[in-house]
């Protein structure tokens, strides 16, 4: 199961578990009840499913602005040729 589906089980059965917080005998069964549901779902194979691991945004090779755009002063860039610098 995954774990949104284990959560969203917890959540739906809250108040069986709030109805009853004096009976410790019953919460209890209450909780085995709901890892029993949780432990039934079975979430089917996906073969075709991928998730990489990887950054989504690449890191740019700009400096940060460390001063007022009026006042900055345009530094030549990693990886632009001299020439157009």
């Amino acid at each position: 199961m995954s774990f949104k589906g284990a959560l969203d089980t917890i959540v739906a059965n809250t108040s069986r578990y709030l109805r009853r917080q004096k009976h410790a005998r019953k919460i209890r069964e209450i909780w085995d009840s709901i890892i029993a549901m949780i432990g039934e779902k079975v979430i089917k194979l996906r073969p075709f499913r991928r998730e990489p691991r990887a950054k989504k945004k690449r890191p740019k090779p700009f400096s940060y602005l460390t001063a007022p755009r009026a006042e900055y002063r345009d530094l030549p860039h990693r990886g632009k040729p001299r020439s157009l610098a």
